[in-house]
Formats: structure tokens, C-alpha cells, sequence
């Protein structure tokens, strides 16, 4: 439900930039991937054929237009696939001139990986210093990072 939700943080938009003839299945899969890491896929190349028809000039110009605006609300692109066309390549070079992140599929794994990582060591922090706080609580000032002692015997 939507309570507590405004508590939670906010998921990135992450671009998914794959060749135009990528098969829909494969972007399905990048897409997921994407999900499973903990973003918001964007895949103008999955969803704007579904409304859209690139045999019509004036619908493949607005198709280019939706995705560019698309890629400017994303925190970061991902470049799926094996290799760069040219128009990946016009995509991340926007996305560069944007300042977002431009990372592959791999890339992103390690960015949520290295997250999760950085996140794990600030709660050791926070526990840490919560049970230091709570022995100086407790009547024992010189107590640090929650270390036994004994009232009165100086360190």
C-alpha cells in the first residue's frame, strides 16, 4: 500500500540503449534485469513500436523526440548488448552531454552491488554508535562503541 511509501526511497529511471533490431524478448530480458537491480527500466525501443510505426516518417521522427525526453527524466543509461550502432551511440552521447551515469549491464550489478555494500557498513555504523550512545546513557561516560566496563574504573 501507499503507507509509509514516502519513507521509502525513490527508484531510479535507468535508460535501457540496445540496437534497433534487438528482439523484443531480449529487451524484455534487459528490462527485467534492470528491475531485479532495483531501478526503473526505460525501453523506448520496447514500448514506443507498440503505438508507433517506424514505416511512417512522421512516427519514427516522434518516436526519436519521446525517447530523447525519456532519456532526459533517467538518472543513467545502460548500454545492452553486444555492440554499438549509431544510434546507441548518439544516445550516449546525450546522455554524457546530460551528466548521466552511462554504464553496461555488468556495470550496473556493481554500482547496486557496491550500494548494498555501502549501506551494510553504514548500519554497522549506526548500531555501533547507537550502543555507545546507549552505555554513555547508561551511566558509564567513558564507554566507546559499546565496549564493556565497569562503572568507575578508568580506561
Amino acid at each position: 500500500g501507499w503507507k509509509g511509501s514516502e519513507t521509502k526511497m525513490e527508484k531510479a529511471f535507468a535508460y535501457i540503449c540496445a540496437a534497433q533490431d534487438a528482439a523484443p524478448r531480449l529487451l524484455r530480458r534487459y528490462c527485467h534485469k534492470v528491475y531485479e537491480l532495483g531501478y526503473v527500466p526505460i525501453c523506448p525501443r520496447l514500448s514506443l513500436p507498440q503505438y508507433l510505426s517506424e514505416d511512417v516518417p512522421e512516427e519514427q521522427r516522434a518516436m526519436s523526440q519521446i525517447s530523447q525526453q525519456l532519456l532526459r527524466r533517467c538518472r543513467m543509461l545502460v548500454v545492452c548488448g553486444g555492440e554499438i550502432t549509431a544510434a546507441m551511440a548518439c544516445e550516449i552521447g546525450t546522455a554524457e552531454k546530460l551528466k548521466l551515469i552511462c554504464t553496461t549491464l555488468d556495470g550496473l550489478a556493481k554500482i547496486r552491488e557496491n550500494e548494498h555494500r555501502t549501506l551494510a557498513e553504514q548500519r554497522r555504523h549506526r548500531v555501533r554508535a547507537a550502543t555507545g550512545l546507549a552505555s554513555i546513557a547508561r551511566g558509564y561516560p567513558r564507554a566507546f562503541w559499546g565496549r564493556p566496563q565497569t562503572p568507575g574504573i578508568q580506561i
